[in-house]
């Protein structure tokens, strides 16, 4: 009985035994293993010629393992030969579903595809370049990428290189050779065959080797580039830009509104009615991709209306739709406003506000709009002077001068039942833009909720002022001041010297959109036309900063603007 249970004994510490032996798992204890496995052996070799095995070897100075392989493996040229590899304890064997193509200079850029199994150190700088003819492509192409309108570098963003006498581009199939940026933006090709070629760069979030550019950021350079010796320094910018066909998807009624529908992001629209004494009353959906009709007139038949819009990158769509309302039960939409960006500068004095609302105002009622100082202070506004509404008045920009004085002494004392009446609406009285019931009035003639709107008071002690000086040859152009969210917090347009004043404490950038061709605005680019975006400089400081940090009561300049 003893002799059994000892062999079972024996048994299981074997099994063990073999199942440890099999399983490639990470040590335990000891120093941490910081150092990435190095290859020690392949087949083919670095740089070998003649090559003509279907399959490629590696072996490491220790066991090693893959991380997501197939996308971290970048082979050049690109091809539809399907692939697939095994690991065996330090060696990868890769195979692949067809022979190599003749006379094909190849590169394997594994990035951070292999890795140890220990700490998952992976193998750095890890390429192999063979050719299966008797001569070895050595060309290469290296080049920095970075966000046009951030200058940040764009990191692990596809680089492709076409044949430029070929038919194939970035929108309709893969490139003869790719490779991706680092954390610098910084890309590299190596064993290029020389010849022609069209460089783009895409944020391939999908993987497909093609431009998306709805969704997708992306970059080219403009020039076709002709490589007969390696070339340093061919550098590229990237932004969002949706250079699809502007097309009109459809015209139809949409509950108690006519909804005209377009495939993409909108600039500008006119509508003109056949029945030229008709008014439509339209706006800009909230995303910008479509008209919103409202019914404002009796019509018994279709009415023809032609439609002229303007897309993001200027194109120009015609075309032309019937409209009609059918009855219909649905409740309107409610109408809504949000105000936005209320400031008063205490040193001009100025109040600046802007509102937006859910449909087209009709009126404007004044005497339920003010501007509360304190609890003694009351400013009421003039609609020519202080009102500056948008094409489709469902944007209201409030620029109110005030006189000096009403900081000294009050200009309207309130009565005690009006300002308990306040307090009960709000808490200690700050300035405040003050909107009654029925302050604004739609054009479906349904009105807004009452609305107390915070002012914030601009001290100078409180903010700081940034100096620019501006040297250039170049006569149009916008220069922004933009914060750590690339937000626009203050521009001025084609000046030499100026100040940005009011300026909240903390980091910004300058920024400088170049109008080159004088038009009056910053032109994008196509990617399409081959039509490069107008230049975008960012400041630096003479150690080399972007960055500007303003303290409170701060004068900081003058910053001297080159470009």
């Amino acid at each position: 009985m003893l002799h059994n249970i000892t062999k079972k004994v024996y048994f299981l510490i074997s099994v063990s035994y073999f199942c440890s032996c099999a399983n490639q798992t990470a040590p335990t204890g000891g120093p941490q293993d910081e150092d990435p496995p190095e290859l020690v052996g392949s087949s083919p070799r670095q740089n070998e010629k003649n090559y003509d095995k279907q399959s490629v070897e590696l072996s490491f100075n220790e066991f090693i393992k893959t991380d997501n392989l197939k996308e971290q493996l970048i082979i050049t040229p690109t091809s539809d030969n399907e692939y697939e590899f095994k690991i065996k304890k330090n060696k990868i064997i890769i195979s692949f579903e067809n022979p190599l193509d003749d006379s094909t200079t190849y590169t394997f850029n594994f990035r951070e595809g292999i890795q140890d199994i220990t700490e998952s150190n992976p193998a750095l700088g890890l390429k192999l370049a063979f050719s299966t003819g008797p001569f070895l492509d050595s060309l290469s192409i290296t080049g920095t990428v970075k966000d046009l309108l951030t200058n940040v570098p764009s990191e692990d963003y596809t680089v492709c290189l076409y044949d430029a006498t070929d038919t194939l581009d970035v929108f309709n199939g893969p490139p003869k050779y790719l490779t991706r940026t680092d954390e610098t933006g910084f890309y590299q090709f190596d064993n290029i065959k020389d010849g022609q070629y069209r460089l783009y760069t895409i944020d391939d979030k999908n993987k497909n080797l093609t431009l998306q550019s709805k969704s997708e950021k992306h970059g080219f350079y403009p020039e076709t580039i002709v490589l007969d010796s390696s070339i340093v320094g061919i550098d590229m910018e990237v932004q969002f830009l949706d250079v699809r066909d502007f097309k009109l998807q459809n015209a139809r009624q949409s509950g108690q509104y006519f909804l005209v529908k377009f495939n993409k992001y909108a600039l500008q629209y006119d509508l003109k009615p056949k029945d030229s004494s008709l008014n439509i009353i339209s706006h800009f959906t909230p995303e910008h991709d479509g008209i919103r009709i409202f019914n404002t007139f009796q019509i018994t038949d279709s009415l023809q209306v032609f439609l002229t819009a303007v897309d993001s990158i200027g194109s120009t769509l015609d075309s032309l739709f019937y409209l009609k309302f059918e009855e219909n039960r649905r409740d309107l939409d409610p109408f809504e406003f949000r105000a936005n960006s209320s400031r008063l500068d205490k040193n001009k004095p100025v109040l600046s506000s802007s509102i937006t609302f859910s449909k087209p105002v009709e009126e404007a009622t004044l005497d339920s709009i003010y501007l509360f100082l304190d609890s003694l202070n009351i400013i009421t506004f003039d609609s020519l002077q202080d009102f500056q509404w948008n094409a489709f008045r469902d944007e209201l920009t409030i620029e109110k001068a005030l006189d000096r004085s009403i900081f000294q002494e009050p200009s309207k004392k309130l009565s005690a039942e009006e300002i308990d009446s306040m307090k009960n609406l709000r808490g200690p009285l700050t300035p405040t833009l003050y909107l009654k019931k029925a302050a604004f009035i739609s054009i479906e003639n349904d009105s807004t909720q009452e609305q107390l709107e915070s002012i914030s008071l601009i001290r100078a002690e409180r903010t700081g002022i940034i100096l620019v000086d501006v040297l250039t040859e170049f006569e149009n152009y916008f220069i922004q001041l933009i914060d750590e969210q690339h937000n626009v917090i203050a521009s001025e347009t084609s000046k030499r010297q100026f100040n940005f004043v009011n300026i909240d404490p903390g980091n910004y950038r300058i920024r400088v959109l170049i109008d080159r061709d004088g038009n009056g605005q910053w032109d994008t680019g196509n990617i399409k036309k081959n039509i490069p975006a107008e230049p975008v400089y960012f400041f630096t400081t003479d150690e080399g900063n972007e960055s500007l940090i303003l303290r409170a009561n701060w004068e900081l300049g003058p910053n001297k603007l080159v470009f």
